[in-house]
């Protein structure tokens, strides 16, 4: 085995195409050979204008890939294509117009791409005529149901951000994901290979200094950049962007988050996939794996976390992450357990519905905790130094969003999973202590056998959650055990129908970071009303009745129950009862009006459980909070009633 500090700038160079040779080799393994076929040929079909080849617009497109000349394998699968292609060209193309060529197959998805930089030299014309022609190229292999995104850009677009996935935040943290997911088709490969770990914090230092000295070919590679994270903010930047993605991807997420909490528990000194594997191939392993790499870090993340801080243990969790992965490369999971894979117990119907939604609590469990230690060490490092306190005070209140709340309707799932609907659901109402009512949802295992989800403080709350998590739909039974039959089963099917149809759900997808920024802000509510029975008569009149609702109401007592979704993506309920409750309502959600004439006011739907004096009281509920609308915001005077 070589020693690290021995290793010459080119021995450094020898090993990186070795090991670029290996990854070439093992990808056939990793992709279906449709796809391996036709990705070896894209270097020639940017090598040269044929018409008989894809992606032809052309003959004064831009050409040719620096020291590109296609072997015998790509010559005899691109004449499998057309057989009347042949290939005339001899040597390299002197003045090539493409600088590199990388196939990138993203670790932890498994998404795929090529990325195409181009010689800065070519002016607009050429440039717009280059990335038709990859548009065609990307089409043709769209043709082939193979999904490459092609990304065509030069060395200083790369460098200055101009693509959606780069930007200052991230570009370190990009890298690291980079250098050890991209093989080298053709054309330059990237410096950083060159510079030996220990040189990571001095990386413009020393590629200065092998262009100066010349240890190769200036010619022969491209610089993209250092893996050096400047800052643990970075991270912490990093971190932030995955709470927002959380809802979309919790699997996903809840690796990358993992990632950062290594790499933030590390700093200053440097660490992540490609810094390890640099080190692992200077060490003499030719073929050093880079997801054997990714599973390595995520133990020694696991490692500093306490067994109690876990619902489900590492192992545990990542069995059950193997059966239901979502979008996640399954190929990290076999690395991380080896053999040590659990097999739970057999389960269907209810008991598998039940299973995934606790493994989903789990996992959110996970990313609430290690985000929150990611947060503890930047807070202990701002009280050494000042830094942004824009992205502390986001921290902060994404420590909150992700915190457990008896009101907030917890979200798990908000994938459209045909098998985790329930065909039919009863709602439990119980009254503990003679005054505080839970509701728990009961799932009818076989005749006899039940089991209960509980833990819910109102049934509109238990309605909400069960739909947001797409475990019912407009086809489930309703039933209802409530035992002093204070709402009916009829009712609460039309409570989850209105959810269905009314709550806007696109307002807990993609959350920017802005709304982390200040105190969440509700953006839409759903009131309703009913009637409970009480033991003795009430008679309702204008003394008692501040809103005119009039007349008599036996055995009866207002209640309410609010759901509203707020800025940053949450769902929670509140409750409210008797006369001032309603009044208490309006005034806790005119709070939050504009203070001018600017911007309109939220607006309040309300509802009644069912036909007959519940619909009415909503529909005078309505009614007096859009003539406070007009009063206020409005001209409308005349009929003012409010001081």
């Amino acid at each position: 085995m070589k020693n690290e500090s021995k290793i010459t700038v080119a021995d450094a160079k020898q090993i990186y195409l070795q090991w670029n040779k290996s990854q070439y080799e093992k990808l056939s393994e990793k992709i279906n050979n449709d796809a391996y076929r036709y990705i070896q040929l894209i270097p020639l079909f940017f090598q040269l204008n044929n018409k008989l080849l894809p992606g032809f617009v052309g003959l004064d497109v831009p050409e040719g890939v620096f020291s590109y000349v296609p072997d015998k394998p790509v010559l005899d699968e691109v004449k499998k294509l057309n057989g009347k292609f042949r290939y005339h060209q001899e040597g390299v193309i002197k003045k090539f117009s493409i600088e590199s060529i990388f196939f990138r197959r993203q670790l932890i998805n498994k998404k795929i791409s090529c990325w195409i930089f181009y010689h800065s030299r070519l002016n607009k014309e050429a440039v717009a005529s280059l990335k038709e022609k990859t548009k065609k190229i990307s089409n043709w292999f769209l043709s082939k149901d193979l999904a490459v995104e092609f990304i065509c850009l030069s060395i200083e677009e790369f460098y200055k951000n101009k693509i959606k996935i780069l930007n200052k935040k991230n570009k370190e943290i990009f890298l690291d994901c980079f250098y050890s997911e991209t093989i080298l088709l053709a054309g330059k490969y990237p410096v950083w290979w060159l510079v030996p770990p220990e040189k990571e914090n001095e990386y413009k230092q020393f590629v200065e200094h092998i262009k100066q000295v010349r240890y190769v070919d200036n010619e022969e590679f491209i610089d993209l950049g250092s893996t050096a994270v400047s800052s643990r903010e970075k991270l912490i930047e990093n971190a932030v962007e995955l709470v927002q993605k959380i809802k979309q991807d919790p699997e996903i997420c809840f690796i990358k988050m993992l990632l950062v909490d290594q790499k933030c528990s590390s700093w200053p000194v440097l660490d992540g996939v490609a810094i390890r594997l640099k080190k692992t191939s200077y060490g003499g392993v030719q073929s050093a794996n880079p997801v054997s790499i990714l599973a390595e870090i995520l133990h020694d993340a696991f490692s500093r976390y306490e067994k109690e801080y876990h619902i489900l243990s590492p192992i545990r969790l990542f069995s059950q992450l193997r059966s239901m992965p979502g979008k996640l490369n399954i190929e990290i999971v076999d690395a991380f357990l080896i053999d040590k894979y659990v097999q739970e117990s057999s389960a269907n119907g209810i008991d598998n519905v039940i299973l995934y939604l606790n493994f989903s609590k789990a996992l959110f469990h996970e990313v609430r905790q290690i985000f929150s230690n990611i947060i503890t060490q930047y807070n202990a490092e701002l009280r050494l130094s000042e830094s942004n306190q824009s992205l502390a005070s986001v921290a902060r209140n994404m420590l909150v969003f992700l915190s457990e709340n008896n009101d907030r309707v917890a979200l798990y799932n908000n994938k459209d999973k045909t098998d985790i609907i329930f065909d039919r659901i009863i709602l439990k109402h119980e009254i503990i202590n003679n005054s505080d009512d839970r509701w728990g949802l009961v799932l009818e295992v076989s005749e006899g056998n039940e089991k209960t989800i509980e833990g819910f403080s109102s049934l509109l709350g238990l309605l909400a959650w069960c739909w947001l998590n797409r475990v019912v739909n407009n086809s489930t039974q309703v039933s209802i055990d409530c035992p002093k039959q204070q709402v009916k089963q009829v009712e609460a099917l039309y409570v989850l129908e209105v959810l269905i149809q009314q709550l806007n759900t696109k307002l807990l997808e993609n959350i920017p970071q802005k709304a982390f920024e200040s105190t969440a802000k509700p953006l839409q509510s759903l009131l309703f009303v009913n009637f409970l029975e009480v033991e003795k008569n009430n008679e309702v009149n204008a003394a008692d009745d501040p809103l005119s609702f009039g007349k008599q109401s036996t055995n009866l007592v207002k209640h309410f129950e609010q759901l509203i979704i707020n800025s940053w993506g949450e769902v929670y309920t509140k409750k409210y009862t008797g006369n001032a409750g309603i009044l208490n309502c309006l005034c806790e959600w005119t709070h939050h009006a504009p203070v001018n004439e600017l911007a309109k006011p939220q607006d309040l739907m309300v509802f009644g459980y069912g036909a007959g004096d519940s619909t009415h009281m909503a529909q005078r509920i309505e009614q007096v909070y859009k003539e406070m609308k007009l009063f206020f915001y409005h001209t409308s005077h005349e009929a003012g009633r409010f001081i």
